[in-house]
Order: structure tokens, then C-alpha cells, then sequence
């Protein structure tokens, strides 16, 4: 959470794109944002800069970047409970759902299992 509030830091927060997006994309997770207006939308991470380290040990790279999006929420007035972090749904992809409000509630906050 400390590393998504610290590249947050500096960041001129002019609307264009949302702090989730902004850490993904710094961090080097090439992420791509349906761009829909709608609450519930899913963000494919096409690029993890640790795979192999994830690979090896899911729990904790996995972890992290639960960190990284927990932070970019808390950014923006949001919580853990409106995304779920889905590693590995492919062979080189984890994806970043997004949840309505009323959906959040009944979720977990991180989907490691």
C-alpha cells in the first residue's frame, strides 16, 4: 500500500486516467482498461515485472501487488472490498475486477486462494 501511496505522491491528479491505472501502468504491468463508464469492468494485466519471482512464490508477488491496488484505491476514497485481484486467469495474464458498490460488500477483498 506505502509503494502505491508513494508513486501517487507526486502525481498531478488531472482526471485523465485513475490512480490504479497510473501505479499499474508505472510499475510495468502494461494494463488494459475496458474504459467503460460502468462500476463493474475488469483490468487485464497483460505484463507482471515479477513473473518469474510469482511464479515460484504466488503468495507473496501476489501479495504485493494486492498491496499496490489496495493503496491505489485508498488514493481515491475507495477499499479493498472494490476490486478483487485475480492472478494467473491465463498463462501470462492476471486481471483487476472491479466491483459495484452493492457487489463489493459480499466479496473478498483479494481473491488468493
Amino acid at each position: 500500500r506505502r509503494w502505491a501511496h508513494t508513486l501517487l505522491a507526486n502525481t498531478p491528479d488531472d482526471g485523465s486516467t485513475s490512480p490504479l491505472m497510473t501505479v499499474l501502468s508505472r510499475i510495468g504491468f502494461a494494463p488494459e482498461d475496458p474504459a467503460s463508464p460502468a462500476p463493474e469492468r475488469t483490468i487485464r494485466l497483460h505484463a507482471c515485472p515479477f513473473r518469474d519471482a510469482a511464479n515460484d512464490y504466488p503468495n507473496v508477488v501476489c501479495s504485493v501487488h494486492r498491496g499496490l491496488v489496495d493503496g491505489s484505491l485508498e488514493h481515491c476514497g475507495k477499499t479493498a472490498k472494490d476490486a478483487v485481484l485475480k492472478p494467473f486467469v491465463g498463462p501470462h495474464l492476471c486481471e483487476v475486477e472491479m466491483l459495484a458498490s452493492d457487489t463489493a460488500a459480499d466479496e473478498k477483498p483479494a481473491a488468493l486462494e
